[in-house]
């Protein structure tokens, strides 16, 4: 009953003859835990027992402090029961790893300072949690929220990556790796990302549109414009939706556009009689601005924006995988 105050009860029960392999037993189990502190109430130091339980907290790694006795505790100090602390000498928790009851608020903790953009703060937190807990998911997923915000893209994806292989069908962490991967360059594993999460939710909008966008910088171009006409194949009202489908309409008319003024220029021109230049001496070569311009920028063609709106960003803005994290403190 050791550090249970409201019991009115304290000391360590066991069967006769075994009271050395039953304090073996319970000091044992209070080292496995993390822990930089703990308070043990209404110890009895002149018992046998607790001086053999004492001993498992050796004074090179723990230091022990007398905690006092306050009006409302059942300690009596003349009679040598006391309350009394033992700390860790580094201030850290035994094995360096966060306590299992404390996962839950360091990872709230964590949420709350990713959301004010305490990123340094955020990410320790994410860190601790997933070192204690290696299967905790949501901080994987907060974690390589973190590292997109910073432009670290190649972590991030290695973290989608790790969440996908246990949890092949979340659509929310491909598209993120589709994004991760979209911003790195890497145009056909971006496509393959997109592809394989639009063959599974074909409503997806912005999906098809980066799916599009992809394929026309991985250079296919044919791919890319089938892609985004495959937007009047659909009806939705979905805003979303519709705006990808208007931007769609004006990256196909740029892309023939394109295509038409580089027909034109491959087509061979009648020649035609020198251009007599005002002020120009003779033999100087007329400049290649003064002979021809170009109709319209290659750059805007082959890159048409991302639609406008509160959800159409190249990177997703953080949030939470329909996380929902527990109110217990400790």
């Amino acid at each position: 009953m050791i550090g249970n105050r409201g019991s009115g009860r304290t000391g360590l029960l066991c069967r006769p003859g075994l009271e050395k392999e039953a304090v073996d037993a319970s000091a044992d189990i209070i080292r496995r835990e993390n822990w930089a502190s703990l308070r043990f109430d209404c110890l009895d130091l002149a018992s046998v027992r607790t001086e053999a339980l004492l001993d498992a907290f050796a004074e090179e790694q723990f230091v022990r402090e007398d905690a006092g006795c306050g009006e409302s505790d059942l300690a009596v100090p003349e009679r040598g029961v006391r309350c009394l602390v033992v700390k860790t000498r580094t201030g850290r928790n035994l094995h360096d790893c966060l306590n299992r009851r404390s996962i839950d608020f360091v990872f709230e903790r964590a949420v709350d300072l990713h959301s004010r953009g305490k990123l340094d703060a955020a990410e320790t937190g994410y860190r601790q949690v997933i070192h204690a807990a290696p299967k905790h998911v949501y901080a994987r997923y907060g974690l390589a929220q973190l590292c997109t915000d910073r432009g670290d893209h190649a972590e991030a994806e290695h973290l989608y990556r790790g969440l996908l292989s246990i949890m092949p069908e979340a659509g929310k962490i491909q598209h993120r790796l589709g994004d991760a991967q979209m911003a790195q360059a890497c145009y056909r594993e971006a496509c393959k990302t997109y592809g394989e999460l639009l063959a599974r939710h074909a409503h997806l909008g912005l999906v098809r549109y980066k799916l599009a966008v992809c394929l026309l910088a991985a250079g296919h171009r044919d791919a890319a414009i089938a892609t985004f006409l495959s937007f009047e194949e659909i009806n939705s009202d979905d805003p979303e939706h519709l705006r990808c489908k208007l931007r769609s309409r004006e990256a196909v008319s740029r892309l023939k556009l394109r295509s038409a003024i580089e027909a034109l220029r491959t087509t061979k021109r009648p020649r035609q009689a020198p251009v007599v230049q005002v002020g120009r001496r003779s033999g100087e070569t007329p400049s290649a601005s003064a002979t021809s311009a170009p109709l319209l920028p290659s750059a805007a063609l082959l890159k048409p924006s991302l639609p406008g709106g509160a959800s159409a960003h190249l990177h997703a803005r953080p949030i939470l995988l329909d996380c929902k994290g527990s109110k217990q403190k400790h």
